[in-house]
């Protein structure tokens, strides 16, 4: 009953004694390898969860744990759990990628997740066995704890179809889920369905180097996919420390700042997307869409009953509260931080603010627009470079005559009213104004006006094939950006199809010739 009650027990076990379906013989599973590199116990947890609702990435699954573990914290500490004095070794080691865990927080699992633990030892022998307070649990995770190094362990022969080694739920998303984790109260859930194991797909090491651009290649990939053989170069980014340690994890606030990015991204980008999201069932975080998407601009001053939001916020006199009114899931000491830090480093953020100051102090410019123009560069600078945006990058246009009209792809902003523009695909600052917190510096994303090294047009597909690529040695936060970095995935995935679509459009007289070589 205090095993029941409490979710945790330690001690070692013959399987025999323990009567429960989630302890099975040691001799009836089989050892899955799992790399000694600190992360082990995630690694080997995340391939117990395949296939689970709860299906997720190691470092996903090690800041989620680790911030429900700050949570009850107090509680432990009082029940004697946890030390007073150990408490902030046991969370800074719990945060830290490539630390290993602390032994406190392992049978926390079942306690967070809702999970059955069981951990043998090398001899057959039970080491630990920590049941889940919701009964039956969302999934069985069966680890080896040998020489302090933990594997994942499954069945040594295929199970029949007809025989689940899961009894799991299918999740429905509701309003009070908090993130892709955690179990619901028992009204909420539908009937469960029985799974049989789900066979690993293996990709193989990622171990082969591009000579050209150093990206890192599976086997079945060529040089071809990543720089076309050193076609595509593309500047390596570099983001202020501040943020490096939040998607690194360093951060006391990582934990946080990760498992809400998107909603932190939202409150401070400079536009608004616009697109029919598709929610599905399922623990796994995803982002779909339907229909098309695109961004929208908004005039630079809101109306004064209006709600301020994407660039407007900047220039409204309580930008920290007009934020946190855009969503309930940010706390404001992370949201301050972000704010300040891109008031220091966005080059949008500092040349907008630069142009609505100066509107302010020259009243002869109320019917001004703001302009930005979709290809501008340094005078003299070669076409290939990637440019940081500048002063002149930003510019005011009033509009007295034809010759002063804004040509199709500049993103024109009206001080106030005139509804919100849609900002072209082909805009370089179609990418930096949305994401904000993947490119904070505001580099330029892609343009038709790039050129690979032979001279020839660089299509978007092969700017972004390059663009997230993992190299080794060079720091992205397009891959620490998870939930953001899917939504950038499917934002640039539509990018390249409204591209291959306007092609089609623009070149029917070519596509509809037809070779009269040979013909009489």
């Amino acid at each position: 009953e205090q095993i029941r009650r409490r979710g945790v027990s330690a001690g070692r076990f013959d399987s025999s004694e323990l009567a429960t379906p989630s302890v099975v013989p040691f001799d009836a599973l089989r050892i899955i390898r799992i790399p000694g590199d600190g992360n082990c116990f995630f690694y080997a947890v995340c391939d117990q969860l395949q296939g689970t609702p709860l299906e997720t990435d190691a470092a996903s699954l090690r800041h989620e744990l680790t911030s429900r573990v700050v949570q009850i914290m107090p509680e432990l500490i009082e029940q004697g759990f946890v030390l007073p004095e150990n408490a902030d070794f046991i969370v800074d080691s719990s945060f830290s990628e490539g630390t290993y865990v602390p032994d406190e927080v392992v049978p926390l699992l079942s306690r967070c997740f809702n999970v059955d633990l069981v951990i043998y030892q090398e001899n057959g022998t039970v080491l630990q066995y920590c049941m889940s307070p919701l009964q039956p649990p969302i999934a069985i995770v069966r680890i080896l704890l040998r020489h302090e190094h933990y594997e994942s362990l499954r069945f040594a022969n295929p199970i029949p179809v007809s025989e689940p080694i899961v009894d799991a739920e299918e999740p429905r998303l509701t309003q009070q889920s908090a993130g892709h984790f955690g179990a619901r109260p028992a009204q909420e859930r539908p009937e469960r369905i029985i799974r049989p194991e789900a066979p690993a797909h293996n990709c193989g090491p990622m171990d082969r180097a591009c000579d050209q651009c150093g990206a890192l290649l599976w086997c079945s990939e060529t040089r071809n996919f990543c720089c076309a053989k050193g076609k595509v170069k593309l500047p390596s980014r570099t983001v202020p420390q501040v943020l490096a340690d939040l998607y690194l994890g360093r951060h006391r606030l990582s934990a946080e700042f990760l498992t809400n990015i998107r909603s932190y991204n939202s409150a401070l980008h400079l536009t608004s997307l616009g697109a029919k999201l598709r929610l599905v069932p399922g623990w796994c975080p995803s982002f779909i869409i339907s229909g098309q998407l695109h961004h929208n601009t908004a005039p630079l001053f809101a109306e004064d009953s209006a709600e301020p939001h994407g660039w407007q916020v900047y220039f409204n006199d309580r930008e920290l509260e007009s934020r946190q009114s855009l969503s309930q899931k940010v706390k404001p000491e992370l949201l301050e931080l972000l704010q300040t830090l891109l008031h220091e480093c966005n080059g949008y953020v500092r040349s907008l603010r630069a142009v609505a100051h100066r509107i302010s102090q020259d009243p002869e410019l109320g019917d001004a627009r703001i302009v930005i123009h979709p290809d501008r560069r340094p005078s003299g600078e070669h076409i290939r470079r990637y440019n940081l945006p500048t002063a002149n990058e930003v510019g005011i246009l009033i509009v007295e005559d034809n010759e002063n009209t804004p040509a199709s792809r500049d993103v024109v902003i009206q001080l106030r009213g005139g509804g919100s523009q849609r900002i072209s695909e082909t805009h370089r600052s179609y990418d930096p104004l949305e994401y904000v917190l993947l490119f904070p510096n505001g580099e330029d994303g892609w343009h038709p006006e790039l050129l690979m090294s032979n001279g020839k047009k660089l299509t978007p597909m092969k700017y972004y094939a390059s663009e997230i690529m993992v190299r080794a040695g060079q720091f992205s936060v397009l891959h620490y950006g998870r939930r953001l970095f899917q939504q950038y995935l499917v934002d640039m995935c539509a990018k390249i199809e409204a591209e291959r679509l306007l092609y089609l459009r623009t070149h029917q007289q070519d596509l509809r010739s037809e070779t009269y070589s040979g013909l009489r």
